[in-house]
């Protein structure tokens, strides 16, 4: 193990499982140097034995705190709601670590909220949110997402699992993350092209954003077949995308018994953030048909809450 200098900035070099590591410290100190080498040497050897350090779950009291900050642009008593539930909650779970909290915790508190007169929106409400600040922690059940995995590296499959939001994914190669598009419905061959994309484009483009094109015209067809790539993997995800709206539509219809009264805040809380729906998400949204909703007894309902989608992103649509 070594360390040495280029220009003003210290390096370290060591070698690890027969491939020399060089990296730079960003530091002018050579003590820095020698302790950002210990730890790096020590990342490495964690990662080749499969070694994986736990972070202990927060208390509930702390999460909730962290997870009213993340809560932006929202209505003022949206946030009073918010604040209320927290606080009613943090009597109940305040001391507990997440991971202690059951189904039998909140069927509990639940039944005891309703039998001390507590109006069935109020608990509803308290419940989302708590169910909130837990997907924040527990994202998903991987089901179908976990068959997915298969053939992942078992460190980034674990990774990928214990994720909270789809920005964890950029630890995977572009390449390789293209496989879970047989999750929609992509076969080999769609892939194997949409993969060939990739690779012709690392070929022809640089890191610090030069991209090497003899001609303009070449550009604009390369340009062209991406986004048609793009346009036909977005047509895979729509029947996901409309199983998705309908069932928002079906489950939160009722001003009284969802998270939140508000359709406007609902539909951006519930359905696009914790969904991360994308601005062609949202459009097949709004172009849903609602035709074999008609019979439903909540469809006039079903039809408010669709109408409060167009009316806070359909001007958004072109």
């Amino acid at each position: 193990m070594s360390v040495y200098r280029r220009g003003d900035v210290w390096w370290y070099k060591f070698r690890f499982a027969g491939q020399m590591i060089r990296e730079s410290s960003k530091s002018e100190s050579r003590t820095v140097a020698r302790d950002a080498e210990r730890v790096r040497r020590r990342e490495l050897e964690e990662s080749w034995n499969q070694i994986k350090r736990r972070k202990l779950p927060p208390l509930f009291s702390l999460a909730a705190a962290d997870w009213l900050k993340t809560r932006t642009s929202i209505a003022p008593s949206t946030e009073r709601s918010y604040k209320l539930a927290i606080s009613q909650l943090t009597k109940d779970f305040g001391k507990q670590l997440l991971c202690d909290l059951s189904g039998v915790d909140l069927a509990t508190y639940q039944t005891r909220r309703k039998r001390d007169g507590v109006s069935n929106r109020t608990v509803n409400l308290e419940l989302g949110v708590l169910r909130s600040i837990l997907r924040r922690y527990r994202m998903w059940e991987p089901k179908d997402f976990e068959k997915g995995l298969i053939g992942f590296d078992k460190d980034i499959e674990r990774e990928l699992l214990g994720a909270t939001s789809p920005f964890v994914f950029s630890v995977v190669r572009e390449r390789s993350v293209l496989r879970l598009l047989k999750l929609i419905q992509c076969d080999n061959g769609k892939i194997g092209t949409y993969a060939k994309l990739v690779d012709d484009r690392n070929d022809s483009a640089h890191s610090n954003g030069n991209i090497f094109y003899s001609e303009p015209r070449a550009l604009d067809i390369k340009i062209s077949e991406i986004l048609r790539v793009v346009d036909e993997i977005q047509t895979h995800s729509k029947p996901v995308v409309e199983r998705c709206y309908q069932n928002f539509l079906l489950g939160n219809n009722n001003p009284e018994e969802r998270e939140y009264p508000d359709a406007r805040d609902h539909i951006r809380e519930v359905l696009i953030h914790q969904n991360y729906l994308s601005q062609k998400d949202i459009e097949i949204c709004l172009a849903y048909d609602l035709s074999h909703l008609r019979t439903g007894p909540d469809f006039p309902a079903i039809e408010v809450l669709h109408q409060s989608l167009r009316d806070a992103y359909a001007d958004t649509e072109e």
